[in-house]
């Protein structure tokens, strides 16, 4: 519904200021079944309080563009911070609350390893180095990213896509800083690799079954 509300402006390509009068937008909304219209008032009042547009009364009433609804339109990689409906029934909610509590242990643990390693009096530089690396990892964006997405019970591909990300490269850090030869740090390499792309692929298959549309 709110990507609907968007292309009233997104047809004539307007600017800052357009305008839409309200009668125009009733017209179309009739094509929708009674259900659907319900949506198009709490949706519309959501997009106005999150400032995507102001709604203006009168004899002519309608809704303006403000700067922050033409960044949304012609800004292909943006995203709406509202009117994401959840959809997820009770077990579906739980899984992904578990798996948030699972993945936030996995990481303290591994940041716990690695803290505690890098204090070891007898390591090497070169096994320092590697584990400093690890650190930022598991301190970045992305590992951050995935838990808040989680917490929020929201999954998409992109979620499996960094845990997937994240996984090969501690696996790339800690392989290219074995003291050994390059051919048997590619084969440790590969199967680590394809151990993470089953596991990925085999969370997509649970997230299926349990009906979560990723």
């Amino acid at each position: 519904m709110a990507e609907w509300i968007f292309d009233f402006f997104r047809s004539p390509k307007a600017d800052i200021n357009g305008r839409v009068m309200m009668r125009t937008i009733q017209k179309k909304l009739i094509e929708f079944n009674p259900k659907e219209r319900d949506l198009f008032v709490p949706v519309a009042n959501e997009l106005i309080e999150n400032g995507y547009f102001t709604y203006e009364e009168g004899p002519l009433q309608s809704l303006r563009l403000t700067q922050k609804g033409r960044n949304y339109i012609y800004t292909p990689s943006a995203e709406l911070d509202c009117c994401h409906e959840s959809t997820l029934n009770p077990a579906q909610a739980q899984y992904i609350m578990n798996w948030h509590n699972s993945f936030v242990e996995y990481i303290r643990k591994l940041q716990f390893l690695v803290d505690g390693l890098i204090l070891n009096p007898n390591i090497t530089e070169e096994d320092k180095r590697g584990l400093q690396l690890c650190q930022l990892l598991l301190h970045g964006k992305d590992v951050q990213e995935v838990e808040k997405s989680l917490n929020e019970g929201i999954v998409n591909q992109g979620v499996l896509d960094k845990i997937e990300k994240l996984n090969k490269d501690l696996v790339d850090v800690a392989v290219e800083h074995l003291q050994t030869n390059a051919i048997v740090k590619e084969f440790w390499k590969q199967l680590a690799h394809i151990k993470i792309e089953r596991d990925k692929q085999a969370e997509a298959d649970r997230l299926n079954i349990l009906k979560i549309n990723i």
